[in-house]
């Protein structure tokens, strides 16, 4: 169930914001591989992560990640 309500919020983000989620954390991508894939500066890659976190922490709620 709780894998549905992930990926349920997952689908709820940005795309630029998933796909940097998805290459990060799913594939084990580096920050500078992101860029060279998508070629956008690493700081931009940085952002994306950031805000794609913080925007899927809050459609899941703040104790999602605690369990």
């Amino acid at each position: 169930m709780r894998n549905w309500i992930f990926w349920g919020g997952l689908k709820q983000l940005n795309n630029q914001y998933r796909q940097v989620l998805l290459m990060f954390y799913y594939h084990g991508l580096s920050i500078h591989e992101i860029s060279d894939i998508t070629q956008i500066p690493e700081n931009t890659v940085k952002s994306h992560l950031k805000r794609g976190k913080a925007q899927l922490k809050e459609w899941l709620g703040g104790d999602y990640f605690e369990e």
